[in-house]
């Protein structure tokens, strides 16, 4: 009879690297003391594990609790009360403080809002709505600022008893620390409102998510 013998055995190294030696030294498994491991190369094929746990992605989706009023011919700063996904960290995120969004990773984003304007039955006139990056509108003037591929919106001209939403996304780069705010520009002749709810659903919305 043969007796099995097991023994526990450990390999310990820093560094594991191809045995081609024209392989750039950087492009090895590195195992550093603290447990974690990087990978010099690129991950080419294999299955990641549904026990892994995947890094947090961005995302954002702040609302209004309440109506906003805007007096006749003037624009204002969009405000939110609520991000759903309690995304503001004290740095980055929604910054419900000051109604705008920190971007908190460089990457590609996907960018979106709605938003509706009361009408009044007014039959003449509209509203002007703009997500705006890294810049700060003056709601004292009628100028929406300037034309940038990362600022966007739409404009809505009234018909009579008629509020229509608007909808405008957009997929942009955006660095850490860009900040994201929306306007609205009241184009009636009285004073109307930015709704927050409506026929069952949030009217008034800014949100968006890292693409890469």
């Amino acid at each position: 009879q043969w007796k099995v013998t097991r023994y526990m055995s450990k390999l310990k190294v820093d560094e594991i690297r191809s045995a081609d030696r024209s392989v750039s030294s950087s492009a090895n498994i590195t195992l550093a003391d603290n447990g974690n491991v990087s990978l010099g190369g690129t991950l080419s094929a294999g299955t990641i594990g549904t026990g892994v746990t995947q890094p947090a992605r961005h995302n954002f989706l702040a609302y209004k609790d309440g109506n906003q009023t805007v007096d006749a011919s003037t624009t204002v700063q969009v405000s939110f009360q609520t991000d759903a996904f309690s995304s503001w960290d004290g740095t980055y995120g929604f910054d419900i403080s000051n109604d705008r969004y920190i971007v908190p990773e460089t990457g590609v984003y996907y960018i979106y809002f709605s938003g509706r304007l009361t009408d009044g039955n007014n039959v003449d006139g509209g509203s002007l709505w703009k997500l705006t990056h890294n810049e700060a509108l003056n709601t004292s003037t009628s100028s929406m600022g300037s034309p940038s591929p990362k600022n966007f919106g739409s404009i809505i001209k009234e018909a009579p008893g008629y509020v229509p939403d608007t909808h405008a996304m957009r997929v942009i780069s955006l660095t850490q620390g860009d900040y994201l705010r929306l306007y609205c520009r009241n184009m009636y002749g009285s004073q109307e409102a930015i709704m927050n709810t409506t026929d069952g659903f949030q009217c008034t919305v800014m949100g968006g998510f890292i693409l890469r």
